[in-house]
């Protein structure tokens, strides 16, 4: 008797990595300055059609948001994402409207905040951030 197999099983691997590797490409950004918006956004390859209005880059270290889904988050079952327990370092990068025709240029600006992303074995999408106010 032959066992059965999920045929799509081997397939998740690769696509869990791969929606993987693209997060920490787009927005993980370890020491990231601020000043760094435009140059990074480039390198990254981020603006690939058209310039982007925001983008955001955790600059913490690729272990910290990891832990998010590990152990360190809020998994919110009425949207499926979770939610960082703790603060992380973020520079929100926001496209210059009065930047020359055809050339993509950001200020950024640096914020501490909680980060909420869609994950699966490993994060797979950012979705958002949100300051935290104490008072």
């Amino acid at each position: 008797m032959s066992e059965k197999t999920n045929s799509s099983e081997p397939k998740l691997k690769p696509v869990l990595e791969e929606n993987y590797e693209l997060l920490k490409r787009h927005h993980i950004a370890e020491g990231m300055d601020a000043t760094a918006c435009t140059s990074e956004m480039k390198r990254r390859n981020i603006n690939s059609k058209s310039c982007k209005e925001k983008h955001t880059f955790v600059v913490d270290k690729e272990e910290k948001v990891v832990a998010v889904l590990r152990d360190k988050g809020e998994y919110m079952s009425e949207n499926h994402l979770t939610r960082s327990e703790e603060d992380f370092e973020i520079v929100i990068c926001k496209h210059m409207k009065k930047a020359r025709k055809g050339s993509c240029q950001y200020t950024g600006q640096k914020r501490t905040a909680r980060i909420v992303m869609k994950c699966k074995t490993l994060p797979v999408h950012y979705e958002k951030d949100f300051e935290t106010f104490e008072g």
